[in-house]
């Protein structure tokens, strides 16, 4: 579900939210808030370097992986790899408008244009298993 970044990521805010219960909520939360945009933003462009495999990116896309081929083949996206073994890193993968990627692609620029705020929310909440 969530990779090791993101396990991390949650497991410190958790320990936060407890310390702040425990503290009585005495902590400035603009300086928290900062803190957790900082996280956020080192954990999206981490996500955002990591390299996948034609297979991966189509998961994730919604393109075949013979759509992405032709994409890296004819310069369109860059190879992440090596020829003979195309790899594509998440930051350059195009986003078929209509996938279900599960809001991965949501949080980067998209060749198709931008997504709009009830997108984004729509893919937060879907990802994170609804409302609670």
């Amino acid at each position: 579900m969530y990779n090791t970044n993101e396990q991390e990521f949650f497991a410190r805010w958790e320990e936060r939210r407890d310390w702040l219960s425990q503290m009585g909520g005495a902590a400035n939360a603009a300086t928290l808030i900062d803190a957790m945009l900082t996280e956020v933003r080192t954990l999206l462009k981490s996500k955002d370097d990591e390299v996948l495999s034609l297979s991966q990116a189509s998961i994730e896309s919604g393109y075949s992986t013979d759509h992405l081929g032709r994409l890296i083949r004819n310069g369109t996206i860059p190879n992440a790899g090596r020829r003979g073994s195309p790899r594509l890193r998440r930051s350059d993968l195009p986003v078929r408008p209509g996938s279900q990627n599960g809001g991965v692609a949501l949080a980067r620029p998209m060749l198709h244009g931008a997504p709009s705020r009830e997108q984004v929310a729509r893919a937060v909440v879907e990802r994170h298993g609804g409302a609670r």
